[in-house]
């Protein structure tokens, strides 16, 4: 075998040293199913696969649930807030409108542990004027 310069070896040796490595990060478990594979007769290699295919499909994620506007939302809508009482819903209505729901605390609508019970189930939209100033 012919002998290398320094530098070509050098550089051989760094090639191999991260082959080397890119090979020993490489799971176990990715080349085990083809070894699997192998043993099993054909006939049932293709079911193993359509079971895999099928157990692959991501799940649905849930519906998220309708957001009601503190804002312009009527009394049956914000009674569904179950722990709201007939009084606070009453403040409410007479307190809109509302910048932001955390208003509904700051201006004594509701004590801090209701709010933070409800705070994912509300929103305050801000309606726009519809006429427009003449410039």
């Amino acid at each position: 075998m012919p002998q290398l310069p320094f530098k070509t070896s050098l550089i051989a040796s760094a090639l191999l040293a991260c082959a080397g490595a890119a090979l020993s990060a490489v799971p176990a478990a990715a080349s085990a199913p083809a070894a699997t594979q192998a043993a099993v007769p054909a006939h049932s290699a293709a079911s193993v696969v359509t079971k895999k295919a099928k157990a692959a499909k991501p799940a649905k994620p849930p519906k998220a649930a309708k957001l009601i506007d503190i804002n312009s939302a009527s009394r049956t809508e914000l009674k569904t807030l179950a722990i709201l009482s007939d009084e606070q819903i009453d403040k409410l209505i007479a307190a809109r409108p509302f910048l932001t729901k955390a208003d509904l605390v700051t201006s004594n609508v509701v004590p801090a542990g209701i709010y933070m019970q409800i705070k994912r189930k509300i929103v305050a939209k801000q309606t726009l004027p519809l006429k427009l100033k003449p410039q």
